[in-house]
């Protein structure tokens, strides 16, 4: 007699994904790093290399293995990052981009949301993602009614501190994937170097 039993699939919420980037972020920072060090260091592996752990002396006769094995957790590690820090989840570009559309971040849609809600959403928004660094560098909006039910804001002035402030961050943002992909190309370069 067999007992079958069914597991239910586990929904994962967009909340515990959101809790779940920094870590991707900081892995493949790290990965990346640690591949572009090795990369730009010049690393030459010997045809044999002992290394020891806990105790053991291990003799590993491919070391060349090892570093294709960093490149690739690199980019998987980037992938990772991608999917579920940009296409997953709302990224600091996608939600500018919705504001200047004139639509909420956390919709991408017309928000059909009763006027002060919208105000409030609308203030909310544009604290995270144009960041005044002085009260007078703030970001200019109106509120206009598009239909009887919906609302569009609309952008009318974003300072320069305010604009090199977000493009500063839109680099930090996606500094895992510059940066995989900047120590994939030169460990390519150094791989490829000596056939040429």
């Amino acid at each position: 007699m067999s007992l079958l039993i069914q597991a239910r699939p586990r929904t994962v919420t967009v909340r515990e994904i959101d809790q779940e980037v920094p870590k991707m972020r900081r892995f493949s920072l790290i990965v990346g790093s640690a591949l572009l060090l090795y990369s730009v260091a010049g690393v030459q592996a010997k045809s044999s290399v002992e290394l020891g752990a806990l105790g053991l002396r291990f003799d590993v006769e491919r070391p060349g293995v090892l570093s294709a094995a960093l490149v690739v957790v690199a980019l998987w590690a980037m992938a990772r990052y991608v999917y579920y820090g940009m296409i997953l989840t709302i990224s600091p570009m996608r939600a500018r981009r919705n504001l200047r559309r004139g639509n909420l971040p956390a919709s991408g849609t017309e928000p059909t949301l009763e006027p002060p809600a919208f105000q409030r959403g609308a203030e909310d928004a544009l604290a995270r993602y144009y960041p005044p660094l002085f009260q007078s560098q703030r970001v200019e909006y109106s509120i206009t009614p598009v239909s009887v039910e919906t609302l569009k804001v609309s952008l009318k002035r974003r300072p320069l501190l305010v604009s090199a402030t977000t493009l500063l961050e839109s680099v930090d943002y996606t500094a895992p994937i510059w940066l995989t992909s900047l120590a994939v190309l030169l460990w390519l370069g150094k791989l490829w170097s000596p056939c040429l």
